[in-house]
């Protein structure tokens, strides 16, 4: 997540942005990557995070799921990220998910920007003495012990 933390942090490692709103930006991406399939299970470290975003926009734990996203929207309403980083986050997940990093095909798939692959199609060569399936398929087969 190369392009993330440059657009976070500085060449020392520091935050580019006061901690609450560096706390708000890291909140921001944690909740875009979670809104998508296989996200039941947070790493702890984003539970953490979370929790705390939750915290600050007052979601309590008798809230349904729409009044806390309700109170989410209301939080980054009245605290917005800067522009220039939001659009530098925007940036940021589109280059790794152009590139061809795991953390970019996890995106694209979350997203739908990755291209259908058939049932059958072949992502590696097939091994040494396989047929291909098919009506002809008997006759193809070749005896390895000659």
């Amino acid at each position: 997540m190369g392009a993330v933390a440059e657009a976070l942090l500085d060449a020392e490692g520091a935050p580019r942005v006061p901690p609450e709103v560096f706390a708000d930006a890291l909140a921001w991406l944690l909740l875009g990557l979670a809104a998508g399939p296989g996200s039941d299970e947070l790493p702890p470290a984003a539970a953490l995070h979370l929790g705390a975003l939750a915290s600050r926009a007052g979601v309590d734990a008798e809230m349904d799921a729409t009044a806390a996203r309700g109170a989410v929207e209301r939080y980054f309403a009245a605290h917005p990220l800067p522009p220039p980083l939001r659009t530098a986050l925007e940036q940021a997940v589109r280059a790794a998910a152009a590139d061809g990093a795991a953390f970019g095909k996890d995106v694209a798939n979350v997203v739908g920007s990755t291209a259908a692959r058939g049932v059958l199609e072949r992502s590696a060569p097939p091994p040494p003495g396989a047929v291909a399936a098919g009506p002809m398929a008997r006759f193809q087969i070749r005896d390895l012990k000659k």
